[in-house]
């Protein structure tokens, strides 16, 4: 008796091929099986929840990552492992070891929403009834409240077509619609299925609503579809009577994630204009003297910290344009004309030495003609240490300021320079109209009459100022800022800005005597004014006649002028200092330190601390030609930073590159380029130079860009129908290297491309493709029809590919609900389909390798990063299910009597295995029979005598552990002699 006997399983699902001309290893059927043997197979592993849940999350495609920081917040190195999910308008993070009982925390909230896309979203009928269209049931409701009624009479639809909207629909975009329900039929509820003008696509399920305002999230598969409300029960009949009387609808945000050296960065890819591109990292740093010790007995410094001085250690989000300062050119000393008053404002006050009498020089003189009038002055700011912005324009544009005094000493007398920059409130530094806590230190730059250059004349650190300046320090010889070592007189730390002096009897004193520390009010019996109080400031004049600002503010410049903080106010004597230190008043008195007046004659003032601008005293420029803007940033002083916002991303090397990008022009303009890639220095992810360092791929080929990979060196442009792979080379665009472009197959999705250890694979309508350097092979070819026949939705996020470590295997998620995936294993180099493996998941995003070499996704439905066919445990609810080719036996002519069938398995608990027989490929089985359970491989033996020319044996089970090691079946010919 003839037997044909199945021992090799290694060909997987086989759908391209007719079921006979299959090869005996290959199948029709192969259901929920892990396939790594050829000898055997077993069903496949259960999903497991790995993360707590993240409230308001919407089923809309998700961006869902993992990456990794080496610092805790107190700077401690602790490695930790992060989750990231973004979903619609919010992005959070979550630590990984934390696991299910573990939180998530809100990295970043875009609370922009897209334009409104509704015409008469009012529904008052106000522009005519010409916007909606009203089908069976519906009309306008004259009497107040003005709405769209539906009277329940028959099923029909309101519509707006998409030549009626405000903005048309786009595919695969996600949109937030809010509608409000009133007037509901006794029943309070009622059914409506939101859907496209011609009702042809469902947006949103049909759906029971209340009386209230409702938001549902839907993308539509395909542009300009309109919007329609369908009005009818689940059977197609009238459905309760109600009114709406408002529709919106506006586009959501849609997330790009780029990691690079632990830092996050967030785009709005749906390009939003309100929604700016964010970075979010761990920022642990000193702003503004926050780090330092002020006013000790060992330093002798004059003043206290800004008021704005804070040691910042948290995680922030900051915007990741690198935002230029706007210069403003001061009258006077510490911005005594209020001039600098909004955010990222820097003053800059040049002050030229008369160099004698009581306005000394800071330095040497250097060559006449050094310095002119027409020379002009400005600042960058510096994120991160490493990028710069642009310089520094003023209110007009313009790059840099002029000195709003004249050079003295026939130019040859070095300028005194003082930055006055806005910081906002006191301890404000949350981003937007508060300073920025990316920035780091700021530059200031000087750039003499006729020259194209900006020379660097020194860096202001975020927290110690230009103490570091060798112009800053004590030294052995006369050409110092200080006066010695025991009074510190300017050690270039920021210091407190005094606001504009008030010229009234509280802000002015007349003083006759004072030692190291003490002023006496000379009246003798006078109090001091109000504003002579502890921790404000105080300057003082040699003339007591004096009251206005113009007088006051000329006299505060100068460079010998005694200014302090003070410490105590007590009967007729003010002691300076700060808390309980008395430290002398005698400062930046040049380079002979003379004291430069008596005070027998002079009068001192009061001044009020600002709590939104911060200052330093006079750095001197020297006039030397060292480092230029250009040498430091490789950029020509005119070139434009401006802030892209992306689709997709990747990094090479240390190169940022954004591609399907949005930016703003030199005249503020709104640019789309979907063919443009746009590419960073080393290091400098925020550098993006939209019309220098830019690459256009394909620019003709009628297509735009899905998706950014980097591998080996290379990046790979993905569009929906065309492959460019360019070796990258060096930071330059002409020699980025075109190796290879494939034409006719492409990438529709950027959740569509994966890493492998055989190359990189990535999906279309076409196929699942592999691409090993340059070259590629497709992967779908044996289920070709079963695969393009798929609707891949690839509107809701639902098209990603991942890999899994442990099974060696690609996994193909295309449904919206998950209800279906593919899986194809690079060991047998064959199919599986999985089904129901997760009767609630909605995997809308991007798949991520864990710890244990499991495949995690994010489910929207359960709100939880989750493990896809866990290794560890089997799945209770998935039917394996193996069916076999047709079988002839090499007779397809001739009769045979199948006998027996034997099937060598173990199934031990749960639902029993069962086989079906199928002869001469009828779709409905002759026999099903169940096989008993044993916690052994052992074989069950059946009987069949069926009577055919071809036989298909499809074996099944739901058991947890079911394993299935071989099948074989007996027959004989008919007619044959035995």
């Amino acid at each position: 008796m003839p037997r044909k006997s199945i021992r090799d399983f290694s060909g997987g699902l086989v759908t391209y091929q007719s079921e006979l001309d299959l090869a005996d290893n290959q199948f029709q059927s192969f259901d929920n099986i892990v396939n790594t043997k050829r000898g055997s197979v077993v069903k496949a592993g259960n999903y497991s929840a790995k993360s707590a849940s993240l409230a308001s999350v919407q089923d809309t495609t998700t961006e869902f990552l993992r990456y990794r920081t080496e610092k805790d917040g107190s700077n401690n190195d602790t490695s930790t492992q992060w989750w990231v999910v973004a979903n619609n308008e919010i992005v959070s993070r979550a630590d990984v070891a934390s696991g299910t009982g573990g939180s998530w925390a809100t990295v970043n909230t875009y609370s922009g929403l897209g334009s409104e896309c509704i015409t008469e979203g009012a529904l008052t009928g106000a522009g005519g009834g010409d916007e909606w269209a009203f089908g069976s049931g519906w009309e306008y409701t004259t009497s107040p409240p003005l709405a769209a009624s539906y009277g329940g009479s028959a099923a029909g639809a309101m519509t707006q077509t998409s030549a009626a909207m405000a903005i048309a629909l786009e595919k695969n975009q996600v949109y937030k619609l809010q509608f409000t329900l009133v007037s509901l039929g006794s029943s309070g509820k009622t059914s409506i299925t939101i859907k496209n003008q011609g009702l042809t696509e469902t947006y949103a399920a049909i759906t029971s609503y209340n009386a209230a305002t409702h938001t549902v999230y839907f993308s539509p598969q395909t542009g300009g579809g309109g919007i329609g409300f369908y009005a009818a029960d689940a059977d197609g009949s009238a459905t309760e009577t109600f009114r709406i009387n408002t529709v919106t609808i506006k586009e959501c945000a849609k997330h790009d994630l780029l990691i690079h050296n632990q830092i996050l960065r967030i785009s709005d890819g749906s390009f939003n204009s309100s929604n700016d591109s964010k970075w979010y990292g761990h920022i642990k740093r000193n702003f503004f003297g926050g780090g330092i010790t002020y006013g000790t007995s060992s330093d002798g410094y004059k003043f206290r910290q800004p008021p704005m001085a804070v040691a910042k250690d948290a995680w922030v989000s900051e915007k990741t344009e690198l935002t230029a300062p706007t210069v403003v050119p001061m009258k006077y000393a510490f911005d005594q004309n209020n001039d600098v008053d909004a955010a990222n404002e820097v003053g800059i006050f040049v002050h030229y030495p008369v160099g004698s009498g009581n306005d000394l020089e800071l330095i040497p003189s250097v060559a006449a003609n050094t310095f002119n009038d027409k020379d002009k002055y400005t600042v960058t700011f510096i994120y991160d240490y490493v990028q710069e912005s642009e310089l520094g324009r003023d209110a007009n544009g313009d790059i840099g300021v002029y000195a709003q005094n004249a050079v003295s000493g026939g130019g040859e007398h070095c300028p005194g320079i003082q930055l006055v920059p806005f910081t906002n409130t006191s301890g404000n530094f949350t981003g937007g109209t508060g300073w920025n806590q990316r920035i780091t230190g700021i530059n200031l730059y000087w750039q003499p009459e006729d020259d194209v250059d900006w020379y660097l004349v020194t860096t202001y650190d975020c927290d110690e100022g230009f103490s570091e300046d060798p112009r800053a320090k004590d030294s052995a010889t006369d050409t110092v800022l200080r006066s010695g070592a025991t009074e510190k007189s300017n050690n270039g730390y920021w210091i407190p800005c005094m606001e504009p002096y008030g010229a009234t009897a509280d802000y002015y004193e007349n003083i006759n005597a004072a030692t190291i520390n003490t002023f006496t009010e000379s009246d003798g019996g006078e109090s001091w004014g109000t504003a002579f109080a502890a921790d404000n400031m105080v300057f003082v004049y040699p003339d007591n006649s004096i009251t206005s600002l113009a007088d006051v503010a000329g006299k505060l410049k100068e460079t010998s002028t005694i200014i302090c903080n003070i410490k105590s106010v007590s009967g007729t004597t003010l002691t300076t200092g700060i808390t309980s230190t008395a430290v002398s008043w005698k400062n930046w008195s040049g380079e002979g330190g003379p004291d430069p007046f008596t005070m027998s004659s002079a009068r001192a003032f009061a001044a009020t601390v600002s709590t939104d601008k911060v200052a330093t005293w006079y750095i001197p420029n020297d006039g030397l030609k060292l480092a230029t803007y250009n040498s430091l940033t490789g950029r020509a002083s005119e070139t434009r930073l401006k802030p892209i916002k992306w689709n997709t991303s990747a990094v090479v090397g240390n190169k940022a590159f954004y591609a399907n990008i949005d930016f703003k022009d030199e005249n503020d303009q709104t640019l789309r380029e979907k063919n443009r890639i746009v590419f960073t220095d080393n290091f400098k992810l925020d550098e993006a130079v939209v019309g220098t360092k830019f690459v256009d791929v394909g620019k003709n080929d009628g297509d735009e860009i899905t998706a950014l990979h980097s591998a080996q060196g290379r990046l790979y442009v993905f569009k929906s129908r065309n492959i460019y792979i360019y070796r990258i080379q060096s930071s330059q665009s002409v020699n980025f290297i075109l190796e290879r472009h494939i034409a006719g197959v492409g990438c529709l999705h950027k959740h569509a491309v994966v890493d492998t250890p055989y190359g990189i694979c990535f999906a279309d309508h076409r196929q699942v493709s592999l691409i090993r350097g340059t070259e590629l092979s497709e992967l779908s070819l044996l289920i070709r029809d079963t695969y393009q026949g798929l609707d891949l939705e690839v509107n809701r996020g639902a098209l990603a590919l991942g890999y899994h470590p442990l099974i060696n295997t690609l996994v193909v998620n295309y449904s919206y609900d998950a209800v279906t995936m593919y899986a194809y294993n690079f060991d047998t180099q064959s199919w599986s389909k999985f089904t129901s493996f997760n009767n609630s998941g909605k995997f809308q995003s991007q798949f991520e390798i864990s710890d244990d070499q499991e495949l995690e996704s994010f489910n929207t439905s359960t709100n939880k990063v989750e493990s896809l066919f866990k290794s560890t445990t089997n799945d209770t609810s998935s039917v394996l299910l193996l069916k076999t080719k047709r079988y002839d036996f090499g007779s397809p002519e001739k009769f045979k009597r199948f006998t027996k069938l034997h099937v060598t398995y173990q199934s031990s608990s749960g639902t029993l295995a069962a086989f079906k027989i199928y002869i001469d490929g009828d779709a409905t089985e002759v026999m099903t029979e169940s096989m008993d359970s044993h916690t052994l491989v052992k074989t069950y033996s059946a009987v069949i005598n069926q009577l055919g020319k071809t036989i298909e044996v499809e074996v099944y089970g739901t058991t947890t552990d079911i394993r299935i090691d071989g099948i074989d079946i007996d027959y004989d010919i008919e007619g044959s002699n035995p």
